[in-house]
């Protein structure tokens, strides 16, 4: 029992801090999981499931839980009071520390493959390094690392707009958070952002943020309204799986008799992103199954080596792929050696990076 004690520590360190949630890890090992299945489809890793072109889903729940997470976070200090230079600084070297390390190994290893010509790689041409370094280009699976650091820089200004300005009052952030995601996906028509920049997703990141306003200001309503809607609840549920099926473009197809690619459309934004919120807040405030369902050992361990493994799978699914297109031992030692790859950077670099801080 002292090993399987000492290991728990180990896999999951935070779980003795008052605001951890644990089932919020398990919900990105969830996110995870569609975008290994979306990509193993994606690369011929397996056919059993054709998943294709339904992993920016998952995408959209790293979105919702991000921005969450830390406007929870910034929230949470601004209300205490406890914002400071040193506050800001540390806030930067964290978010710095937890997306760029990393970024920069895998940018590194697929460069690499990319100049000895292996075709493995997530390929980079001259100079779509240095693009991707400046977090102006964005590869295949890279093209969400500059939404992301883009959306920390925008947070605090926006959280310090609600605290300063609209003093956390509900109907004002309900109505400017309406109102930029809205001018969000409208503009999208009219606009080609490009799919590296933050305002092309900006109505996923705000619901996130919303989310985050609720639980620190509202948290007892939200519970009462959760406990007395379980009906309402279940339905929701059930809707959400089916909206979630529907979305995978070949069973679409094969019900409507069409020949769509991809649900991937500023039309789908919001509603995406309202039900990865709904859920966010079941998990948060423990509703019966689903708490229990993302609170599982396993997949809560793919949450914690989720970005690690999301941008080094690309490699190894190609790897195994090539050649035995669907066979299934491939599938599985694509799977089991990423995550290896993965518990090791996490056990031996993102659990000493997120440990860095600015005490002076």
């Amino acid at each position: 029992m002292y090993y399987v004690k000492k290991i728990s520590q180990l896999l999951f360190p935070r779980d003795h801090f008052p605001d951890h949630f644990r089932s919020l890890d398990g919900l990105r090992g969830f996110a995870l999981v569609i975008v290994l299945l979306s990509h193993s489809s994606r690369f011929g890793l397996q056919e059993s499931i054709n998943l294709e072109h339904t992993g920016f889903m998952a995408l959209y729940l790293f979105f919702v839980l991000s921005s969450y997470l830390l406007d929870r976070q910034i929230i949470s200090s601004l209300i205490r009071k406890r914002v400071s230079h040193r506050y800001w600084l540390n806030y930067a070297l964290r978010r710095f520390l937890r997306i760029y390390p990393v970024y920069v190994l895998a940018l590194l290893l697929n460069e690499y493959l990319s100049r000895q010509g292996n075709d493995i790689a997530i390929f980079l041409a001259p100079g779509e390094l240095l693009n991707h370094l400046l977090l102006q280009q964005g590869n295949v699976v890279f093209w969400s690392i500059p939404v992301e650091f883009t959306y920390y820089i925008l947070s605090p200004f926006l959280m310090l707009f609600f605290h300063y300005i609209v003093k956390w009052k509900h109907k004002q952030i309900l109505l400017v958070i309406l109102s930029l995601s809205l001018l969000s996906v409208l503009s999208n028509f009219l606009i080609d952002y490009g799919r590296t920049s933050v305002f092309k997703y900006l109505s996923i990141f705000l619901a996130g943020s919303y989310i985050a306003y609720l639980d620190l200001f509202y948290q007892e309503d939200v519970k009462r309204i959760i406990l007395n809607n379980r009906t309402g609840i279940f339905v929701f549920c059930i809707l959400s799986v089916i909206m979630c099926v529907l979305m995978v473009p070949t069973v679409f197809n094969s019900i409507a008799g069409t020949s769509i690619n991809s649900f991937n459309h500023p039309v789908i934004f919001m509603p995406v992103a309202i039900m990865w919120s709904c859920l966010l807040l079941l998990c948060r405030n423990k509703f019966s199954f689903i708490t229990r369902i993302f609170e599982l050992k396993w997949l809560r361990l793919l949450g914690i080596i989720s970005y690690s493994v999301y941008l080094f799978h690309v490699p190894f699914f190609n790897f195994f792929s090539n050649g035995s297109s669907g066979d299934l031992l491939n599938f599985i030692l694509a799977i089991t050696s990423v995550c290896g790859l993965g518990i090791m950077l996490f056990f031996f670099f993102e659990r000493h990076l997120a440990k860095i801080r600015i005490k002076t």
